[in-house]
């Protein structure tokens, strides 16, 4: 049977064809259902840790912003008060002009900290993909790019409160907005920080002043 052996060659390559494209869609399967753990895994780790390092970056260019801003100010240059011949406070002007120099200055500053464009990088251990606590620093790392993109705004506050019998607390702070913006592979997202730093906070003997103004000096 001359046809015998060639359609049986032919039957066998078709079963390992199949087999192979069964295969072959068993593992794509598979390492779609791998990666979609991990990612569930892997992106509140990402998250976390980034955002972290978004926050300390963030601190760090305000507080060496409100340095250089503030550089030579005293807090009494901030205010001025008028007594009584009792020594009771009777009024106070805040000196507004300074406190916008030193906001605007804080809000460049720290602008052009975190303004360009700046890589960093972090690196996962492979066990912390795992819900596993023992293994969480075991394995090959994973490396997790990303860039920081920043601005900031500054503005300020000021506060009277009665802290105890002809006793006044005056405080003054300023507020400063500031937000990242954290690229990295598996996600684009603002990391956004308010933060009160206070640059006077001093207490009067005397009641809360009737006459409270903003002053540019």
């Amino acid at each position: 049977m001359p046809t015998y052996k060639p359609r049986r060659g032919a039957r066998i390559i078709g079963r390992i064809k199949l087999a192979v494209a069964l295969i072959f869609a068993a593992v794509v399967l598979t390492l779609g259902v791998v990666m979609t753990r991990i990612d569930d895994r892997l992106m509140p780790i990402v998250t976390a840790q980034t955002n972290e390092m978004a926050r300390n970056i963030m601190n760090l260019a305000i507080d060496a912003s409100l340095a250089y801003a503030s550089a030579g100010i005293s807090t009494e240059d901030f205010f001025t008060i008028t007594q009584d011949s009792d020594g009771m406070v009777l009024s106070l002007s805040v000196n507004t002009m300074l406190v916008n120099l030193v906001c605007n200055a804080m809000a460049v500053n720290i602008s052009n900290i975190l303004g360009p464009p700046t890589v960093s990088s972090l690196s996962l251990p492979i066990g912390s993909l795992l819900n596993i606590d023992i293994l969480s620093n075991v394995g090959p790392t994973l490396p997790v790019s990303f860039r920081y993109v920043g601005g900031a705004q500054v503005d300020y506050e000021t506060e009277f409160r009665s802290v105890g019998i002809n006793q006044v607390n005056f405080q003054l702070w300023v507020v400063v907005e500031s937000s990242i913006r954290v690229v990295n592979p598996l996600e684009d997202k603002d990391v956004r920080m308010t933060r009160k730093i206070a640059l006077v906070d001093t207490v009067f003997s005397g009641r809360v002043p009737h006459m409270y103004l903003n002053i540019d000096q």
